[in-house]
C-alpha cells in the first residue's frame, strides 16, 4: 500500500515539475522575443533559437550525438511545426 501511495505522489509530483517547467520555459523565451523586437519574423536564415537546461532526463537532455531529445523537445517540434516556425536548439 506504501508503494502505491509513493509512486502515486511520485507521479503528481514530476507532472507538477514539468508543467512548471513548460511554463517558465515559454514565458522566458515569450519575454526576450519581445523585449528585442516585438514583430520579428523567423524564417530558415533566422530561426527562433531555442536554448534549455540539457541534463533533465527524461524531459530534455542531449543524446550520444550532441542532439536534444526528450518529451520537451518532442513537444517543441510539434508546436513550431504547427505554427511553421522554423528553430534550433542550442
Amino acid at each position: 500500500m506504501a508503494g502505491y501511495i509513493f509512486n502515486k505522489v511520485k507521479t503528481i509530483w514530476l507532472t507538477r515539475v514539468l508543467l512548471l517547467f513548460l511554463m517558465l520555459s515559454v514565458s522566458l523565451t515569450t519575454t526576450s522575443a519581445q523585449t528585442e523586437n516585438s514583430s520579428r519574423i523567423y524564417d530558415l536564415q533566422h530561426p527562433l533559437v531555442y536554448v534549455d537546461a540539457w541534463d533533465l532526463y527524461p524531459y530534455v537532455f542531449l543524446n550520444d550525438d550532441g542532439e536534444a531529445v526528450g518529451y520537451n523537445i518532442d513537444l517543441l517540434h510539434m508546436i513550431f511545426k504547427e505554427l511553421n516556425i522554423p528553430f534550433v536548439s542550442n
